[in-house]
């Protein structure tokens, strides 16, 4: 549990929240965590696009009967009051949010937690891509939230693979993304996925590094604009003690060995 003086509390005391990802795992166990420590956080703003058959609301909705939420709502009845969904989908240009909603973001928002990627390490490279484009496209966007405090992007600790130490810095990406953006887009896809190996040099594990380096390489820019931050997760596993013992929703590295 946070302290009830951490920094941390102090920092999103009345503070608004806009964040991807929110579906996924470290998405579930942000939401829960800030929700229920810090009590007096004004709201978070959730990006999420229909899928599978359901509406964004429908998905709204079920992210919170997650089992990571019980302690939440056994601590705190007013915690539904500070949620918000903003439509939208990281895949479509300027992550498909409506004028209406951006006007709402950019009045509103402190703190952008840009999480939602696709993770997947067999993806081609023009899926890949949109990692980097929906960073790119957010930090477009994020020019113009008038109090934005910080930009932080949740990458990889595997996104500088090539180098055998890594420091705390950000290194020159494999491409420029602008380049990236260009071939993806101009190039036929079984011509792109013969080039992949060649553009991976060997080198980086799969596309999903490759794109979290580009990306990376993105925030050196931005950072003239804003304040950025980069975290950089190893592998994600089970929570430990929080928000529920050994909660985990899907099956992640060594946590498939259990299966």
């Amino acid at each position: 549990m946070t302290h009830e003086n951490s920094q941390i509390k102090l920092v999103f005391k009345n503070q608004t929240i806009f964040l991807t990802g929110a579906t996924g795992f470290l998405g579930k166990v942000m939401i829960a965590k800030l929700l229920t420590d810090c009590e007096d956080i004004k709201r978070i703003y959730m990006l999420l696009r229909p899928k599978k058959g359901k509406n964004s609301e429908q998905r709204f909705e079920e992210i919170f009967e997650q089992p990571c939420f019980e302690l939440l709502k056994s601590k705190t009845s007013n915690w539904k009051e500070k949620v918000s969904l903003i439509e939208g989908d990281c895949e479509e240009p300027f992550l498909g949010i409506s004028d209406d909603n951006l006007k709402i973001l950019k009045n509103e928002v402190n703190f952008v937690i840009h999480l939602a990627a696709n993770v997947r390490f067999d993806q081609s490279l023009k899926k890949a891509a949109n990692n980097v484009k929906s960073t790119a496209d957010l930090l477009e966007l994020s020019k113009d939230i008038v109090n934005l405090k910080c930009f932080v992007l949740v990458s990889t600790a595997y996104s500088n693979c090539i180098y055998s130490h890594i420091k705390e810095e950000i290194y020159d990406p494999p491409i420029q993304p602008e380049l990236l953006f260009s071939m993806v887009n101009g190039l036929d896809e079984s011509v792109l996925t013969n080039l992949t190996p060649a553009l991976l040099r060997k080198k980086w594990a799969n596309t999903y590094v490759y794109s979290k380096c580009i990306s990376e390489h993105l925030m050196k820019g931005a950072a003239k604009n804003f304040p950025t931050t980069i975290v950089r997760p190893s592998i994600v596993m089970n929570s430990v003690k929080e928000p529920e013992v050994g909660w985990i929703d899907n099956i992640y590295g060594p946590i498939g060995l259990r299966q």
